[in-house]
């Protein structure tokens, strides 16, 4: 619940603010995204396995329609990026998400 609020607050929807993940230029669009990949970056970390299902990150009834669509919104943009990594099984299976791994 409490990343719930955090995402809903990076998204833009916390406390009235407007724009966020969906909305304003796309200075502002950046600028959310990357804050929503580093508040999923620690919702994982924190984890100690570093993946997690979507549901777990934004829970069904823990953030609004919109907080959870531009959440969702910025984690294919960091997918596409190669910050994350979005996994699915099937049409309606869980969604995962991890941390990209980098080997140099």
């Amino acid at each position: 619940a409490a990343a719930a609020a955090d995402l809903a607050d990076a998204a833009g929807f916390g406390g009235g603010g407007g724009g966020g993940a969906c909305g304003g230029g796309a200075e502002a669009q950046d600028d959310k995204t990357a804050e929503v990949g580093e508040i999923i970056r620690g919702c994982l970390r924190s984890t100690g396995i570093n993946e997690a299902a979507f549901h777990d990150l934004v829970p069904p009834g823990g953030a609004d329609r919109a907080t959870a669509a531009c959440t969702f919104s910025a984690l294919l943009a960091l997918a596409s990026a190669g910050e994350l990594v979005v996994s699915q099984d099937g049409p309606f299976g869980r969604i995962l998400v991890s941390e990209a791994i980098f080997a140099f």
